[in-house]
């Protein structure tokens, strides 16, 4: 019963404050349907954006449409770890970067190049082989994830609504 309570007090508190859940309906109408451009239209970071896009109610086509993604590149890269002991965990810090601009259907720039870019921290155990676990893979999805929630961000922009409307 307390937990029933708690769950209808927080959610009325959030919705007082004006927190929603992203729907279709939160989107501009400008990114209903979108053309996604990449030179590798099924790699995983675009079969994620694609994907996400799909869930949030886009019509993601091949033709020419109102607001072209251009993606431009994406890597995933790390730094250096320091190197301790044999006894100490290593932390590696990972990053992934994508860059990309947003067009219309006459290829005018409406956003000029950006780049978003995540960064996660992996902690190791010593003795531990980063390659014997499934967790760099993990985290490369996650960080694709976030990337793309950002670049979907971006899209939702009102300077961009405004842009591809003049």
């Amino acid at each position: 019963m307390i937990k029933w309570i708690i769950t209808v007090v927080a959610t009325v508190l959030m919705s007082g404050c004006g927190f929603h859940l992203r729907n279709q309906h939160a989107l501009s109408p400008n990114l209903h349907c979108i053309q996604i451009d990449s030179p590798m239209p099924y790699a995983d970071f675009e079969s994620t954006l694609r994907r996400t896009l799909i869930r949030l109610g886009v019509n993601i086509t091949r033709n020419p449409a109102p607001i072209v993604l251009h993606i431009i590149s994406t890597a995933f890269y790390q730094d250096v770890p320091t190197i301790g002991g044999s006894n100490q965990a290593r932390v590696y810090v990972y990053y992934y970067q994508v860059t990309f601009e947003v067009l219309n259907e006459s290829h005018c720039v409406l956003i000029p190049q950006k780049c978003v870019l995540t960064s996660k921290s992996l902690i190791v155990n010593a003795g531990t082989a980063l390659e014997a676990t499934n967790q760099l893979a993990i985290l490369q999805q996650e960080m694709q994830m976030e990337a793309a929630h950002m670049i979907i961000n971006i899209l939702n922009s009102p300077s961009l609504f405004c842009a591809a409307t003049h």
